[in-house]
């Protein structure tokens, strides 16, 4: 949940946080609900769905932590940093390849959105400290 709050909330507006937190808490229990049921069946014994919901938990949390990566390695800093990595890699590697460049380039844009998620997961835990005072 945080990690989509992270990436689609203003951070400085304290109630979008919560208005936005509260939404995607109440989304992300209907999805967790709706895959476990998928997974074991809507009749499931109480023991398999205490074992399935952590695992569906988890896949759903990779899935959106791997969206917000997406989103944000599209951004404009990682567009940035990543046209500065392929510049600077065709001025440094004269025998190097147009693709060696946009694979590094592509690195450097994954490495600024995991800079990014984490500052902005840092924000998020600031504007709920802030609220909550």
């Amino acid at each position: 949940m945080d990690l989509a709050v992270a990436v689609r909330a203003d951070l400085t507006d304290t109630a979008a946080v919560e208005e936005l937190t509260r939404r995607c808490e109440a989304d992300t229990r209907a999805l967790l609900e709706a895959a476990c049921e998928r997974a074991s069946g809507v009749d499931a014994n109480p023991a398999l769905l205490a074992f399935t919901a952590p695992q569906v938990a988890l896949r759903i949390r990779e899935e959106r932590r791997q969206s917000a990566l997406r989103r944000l390695a599209v951004s404009e800093e990682a567009a940035a940093e990543a046209d500065a990595v392929y510049r600077a890699y065709r001025r440094r590697h004269n025998r190097g390849t147009k693709r060696d460049a946009e694979e590094a380039a592509q690195t450097a844009a994954h490495r600024t959105a995991e800079v990014l998620l984490s500052r902005r997961l840092d924000q998020l835990d600031e504007a709920r400290r802030r609220a909550a005072k």
